[in-house]
């Protein structure tokens, strides 16, 4: 597609990404956060590694209810991600702490808001 000289795609850790400050435009996160045992720092890190303007697009498992003790600590369910899943609220608080201002989210069972 014409695209190998603006596009840069790896795997790394999202608790400690190998990336500098201020690196990417974009940062996409699909589906991971859920399965990430300290959710903070991985939205620290998308943050860190995220250039002033840029944008952090996440698609992520949430959860409606508190998750049971159980259902947390059974690694096949936090595996299948729904252990590890938060509220949507969780979310945005998340990024919140990170410094991020302008979010919006998307619960494909309800229309869009944003948050201030």
């Amino acid at each position: 597609m014409g695209l190998e000289e603006v596009t840069e795609l790896r795997v790394a850790d999202a608790e400690k990404l190998p990336f500098e400050d201020n690196y990417f435009d974009a940062v996409i996160s699909e589906c991971v956060v859920c399965l990430t045992p300290n959710k903070q720092k991985a939205f620290d890190e998308k943050t860190r590694v995220l250039k002033p303007g840029g944008k952090i697009v996440m698609h992520d498992v949430i959860s409606k209810a508190p998750m049971p003790k159980a259902v947390q600590t059974d690694p096949e369910v936090y595996c299948g991600c729904i252990g590890g899943a938060v509220s949507q609220d969780d979310y945005v608080e998340m990024f919140q702490r990170a410094g991020l201002t302008e979010i919006d989210t998307v619960d494909y069972s309800e229309e869009p808001r944003a948050h201030a």
